[in-house]
């Protein structure tokens, strides 16, 4: 389903007339406003190029609903929606051909959320399948960032992978909302991890989705699904009954990454140059000690296994993904 969006409109206006709508939030001298939709959620809207362009960003169906916990497959219905109530509320009139060009979709995308939800169980809530992701990609090639219980983030360039619990956000960051929701929404948001593709500018036009009426939901669908099974295939995935097994005196950061680049992950590769041929001395030392010594010294590093022994779960690698609402859930929208 469709969540944060940022579009770039070509529509010749006042910047003043943003700069006014900002000015009682004390922004007068830059020209960008917040308009307020269901239930306090806002996009932002902003003026650049010298008034030739109108930039939108925001949560569209947060917007226009008053809750992201489920949205919709369309992308262009909730935009050119969103683009009249902006229009209307600074009072802007496009031209004959900006208005044209506006309903055909023909408008800038420079960011899409696209997210999906993977079905949760008493055995594996959002937290446990997040802190499994964690552990067995601690010694993968992917870059993430970690947040407990909460996030984890696995960042490129032009777009990223994000795994979260919607329940456990809202309680933190929105908890009014929470409270308010009504109780289907909830439960949605405690039983489903949310697995969100974000894809930027750069990534859009590569994928040939640059403007609001090139994107196809099949090709976003099969985009998403390339890039998941491409970080599940990262999972360092060892079996619980053969222990790792590490040659060396005692435990030091040398001995971790030595036992990894046997496995071939490269972390000199991504230490700096002192360090790593620091680390380089210490594990020739370390591969070069007796083999009496080495097996006298042998030990199972149990903090590098992944902490369950069943390898990753069905939830996350046979689940079906949910792109819209759970299949039988009505809500309070329907």
């Amino acid at each position: 389903m469709i969540d944060d969006i940022r579009i770039n409109i070509t529509l010749h206006h006042s910047p003043k007339v943003i700069g006014e709508k900002a000015s009682a939030a004390g922004n007068v001298n830059n020209p960008r406003a917040k308009l307020l939709g269901q239930n306090g959620r806002s996009v932002r809207v902003r003026s650049v190029k010298a008034g030739t362009q109108l930039v939108i960003e925001g949560s569209f169906a947060a917007f226009l609903q008053g809750h992201n916990v489920v949205s919709t497959l369309d992308l262009q219905t909730p935009v050119l929606e969103v683009v009249r109530r902006v229009l209307a509320e600074f009072a802007l009139e496009p031209t004959a051909e900006e208005r044209a060009r506006i309903a055909a979709g023909d408008i800038k995308l420079e960011r899409l959320d696209f997210v999906a939800l993977v079905p949760c169980s008493r055995d594996w809530s959002a937290a446990r399948l997040m802190n499994y992701l964690d552990r067995c990609l601690a010694g993968s090639r992917l870059r993430r960032e970690v947040y407990p219980n909460e996030t984890l983030i696995l960042p490129r360039k032009r777009w990223s992978l994000s795994f979260y619990s919607k329940d456990t956000e809202l309680k933190a960051r929105h908890p009014e909302e929470w409270h308010a929701l009504d109780p289907r929404l909830r439960r949605i948001a405690k039983r489903y991890l949310r697995v969100e593709m974000r894809m930027l500018r750069g990534d859009l036009v590569r994928q040939d989705m640059g403007r609001v009426c090139d994107v196809q939901i099949d090709a976003l669908r099969e985009t998403f699904r390339k890039r998941l099974a491409r970080v599940l295939e990262e999972l360092q995935v060892s079996d619980a009954s053969q222990p790792l097994r590490l040659p060396g005196g005692k435990l030091t950061k040398a001995h971790l990454v030595a036992l990894l680049q046997s496995r071939g992950v490269d972390v000199l590769g991504q230490l700096n140059r002192n360090t790593a041929n620091g680390l380089r001395k210490q594990i020739q030392h370390i591969m070069s000690s007796s083999v009496a010594r080495r097996s006298e010294a042998t030990t199972a590093l149990r903090l590098l296994q992944p902490p369950y022994r069943h390898g990753a779960p069905s939830a996350i690698r046979d689940a079906c993904l949910v792109f819209t609402r759970p299949e039988g859930i009505r809500t309070p929208d329907d």
